[in-house]
């Protein structure tokens, strides 16, 4: 699910690559509905993994792909292919990302444009097709009734689009969670806060000031020490759990909107507004790779199974690094 786990934690059992060639891609614009909810393949969401290194992403476009490997004639599966797909009439996903459970049900939200009362919103129990593109619904109802007669989603699915955050106020990023149920969370104004289970500020740290402040989901380090988050300003942050004070700090000249994901070996990975995607060790702050994918990533990295990593671009492109 969105940063690996109920808890936010951002990390991945798996290993990511430390160099980056691009192993394969996929257009999501040569899929395009009639009823979309925009006229471009715009990818702002994050991909969901699937244990067999299956790719489950959606569009603007109200579009979820389910992608798979496609062995070549070399033998090697270095090639995308569409597995099925599934779009709502004038539905979207817009933000949100596709929770995975262990039976291979995809759970997302989609919703109507609109504002207020006028907005529809719908929880879809999504499973691959017996046969065709076409994904089967299993369920396809307002969020309360399918988490009524389907509990065991639990509560962690949100469809909820950021605030544009001009005016500092709220967040527009996920809370991350550690062992002893410290909440951690950015916020419009540009500051990280620390809060108890009681409710109380442990500790809050100032990151660089700049409009919609900090929009990126704090990944936790395996031994909880450190949470590494990106901002709209100053690049990524790695502060000191206990404390808060700032561990390094890795400048990049954009915004970071994207969530990072952090590896098993330490290798943390984020994307940026200008295009690129940064491979960092987490233990320094130092760059393993700068990867120019030419349109701005808004999506959260992905690690699969097999080492490579998932980004996808504005443009509507789902790119796989190894």
């Amino acid at each position: 699910m969105y940063q690996m786990d109920a808890q936010h934690t951002g990390r991945s059992p798996n290993r990511g690559p430390r160099e980056a060639r691009v192993l394969s891609t996929f257009d999501t614009s040569k899929y395009p509905v009639r009823d979309g909810t925009t006229s471009k393949p715009d990818i702002q969401s994050s991909a969901a993994i699937g244990p067999d290194g299956s790719i489950y992403i959606g569009n603007h476009q109200g579009v979820l792909f389910a992608l798979q490997d496609a062995p070549s004639a070399a033998g090697d599966a270095h090639s995308l292919e569409l597995s099925w797909r599934f779009h709502p009439p004038e539905g979207s996903s817009w933000h949100a990302t596709p929770a995975l459970s262990p039976d291979g049900t995809v759970y997302l939200g989609f919703s109507r444009p609109g504002s207020g009362s006028d907005i529809e919103g719908t929880l879809y129990a999504l499973r691959a097709p017996s046969g065709g593109a076409e994904a089967d619904i299993v369920c396809g109802r307002s969020v309360d009734l399918c988490l009524r007669d389907h509990p065991g989603i639990n509560a962690h699915i949100t469809s909820v689009s950021p605030p544009a955050g001009a005016n500092g106020i709220g967040s527009g990023a996920s809370p991350t969670v550690a062992a002893d149920g410290t909440v951690y969370v950015g916020a419009n104004n540009s500051n990280f806060y620390a809060i108890t289970q009681d409710g109380e500020l442990h500790w809050m740290y100032e990151a660089e000031r700049e409009i919609a402040g900090i929009w990126s989901t704090a990944a936790l380090s395996d031994d909880e020490s450190v949470l590494y988050f990106g901002a709209n300003k100053g690049g990524m942050y790695a502060l000191n759990r206990a404390d808060g004070s700032l561990a390094w700090r890795y400048p990049i000249v954009s915004s970071i909107y994207n969530s990072p994901a952090l590896a098993v070996d330490g290798v943390l990975y984020t994307g940026s507004t200008i295009g690129h995607v940064y491979a960092l060790d987490s233990h320094t702050g130092r760059a393993i790779f700068d990867y120019d994918a030419g349109a701005p990533i808004w999506t959260a990295p992905a690690i699969r199974p097999d080492g490579s990593l998932v980004v996808a671009d504005r443009n509507g492109r789902v790119i796989v690094l190894g």
